[in-house]
């Protein structure tokens, strides 16, 4: 019985050794003791020589790996929502702005009165109310003859040359007013010209004076 064992074991022994010889690495794992009886166990053994128990091999003793998760992607930012366009609103004009219009406005004012007081006040004087008495006349009744009048475009009026006041038409009458003169001094003339224009009647508390145009 005693040989039948040892050959046993030896027959064992040495098929043992030609399976780990053929053996793949990856399959080959490391024994040192019997987990069932615990006896030694040499490298490569597939069963126990003491209780014949089958050994475990690195395949199956290494748990099975579970597979690699796969990459994560980054997760792209989510844009916030475009609010809907809202209509145009102008936006109110600056306090500054409406200061230099109102300046500007109050400027315009002032200059248009101012327009209108020289228009009313000073225009009727001005030639332009009857362009007839422009130029220079020559006094020649029996009293005073040889005296000139000068009636001038821009109202200014002249005797003998010399500038002695101003006149203007009001009406029917043609008003001399003095330089030298003050409140009241204003003279007005009734007149008439004849069909060609060349003689003027001037008619002052019933004296009349004729001009004759040069």
């Amino acid at each position: 019985m005693l040989l039948n064992k040892f050959l046993v074991e030896k027959i064992e022994y040495i098929y043992n050794a030609l399976v780990i010889t053929n053996w793949r690495k990856e399959e080959v794992i490391m024994v040192k003791y019997c987990p069932n009886c615990g006896v030694e166990v040499k490298e490569g053994f597939k069963f126990c020589l003491g209780c014949g128990a089958q050994l475990q091999t690195d395949a199956a003793a290494q748990p099975a790996q579970a597979p690699a998760a796969p990459p994560v992607q980054p997760q792209q930012p989510i844009p916030p929502p475009v609010a809907p366009q809202q209509g145009y609103a102008p936006m109110p004009p600056q306090k500054s702005n409406m200061k230099l219009i109102g300046a500007i406005i109050a400027i315009v004012v002032i200059v248009v009165v101012v327009a209108l007081v020289l228009v009313l006040f000073m225009g009727e004087g001005i030639s332009g109310s009857d362009s007839r008495f422009v130029g220079e006349w020559e006094q020649s009744n029996e009293y005073m003859s040889g005296i000139t009048w000068s009636f001038k475009s821009g109202g200014s009026f002249e005797s003998m040359g010399i500038e002695v006041g101003t006149w203007r038409v009001n009406g029917n009458q043609v008003c001399i007013t003095p330089s030298h003169g003050g409140s009241g001094a204003e003279v007005c003339y009734d007149y008439t010209f004849s069909p060609d224009g060349n003689t003027l009647t001037l008619s002052f508390s019933g004296v009349e004076t004729e001009l004759t145009k040069k």
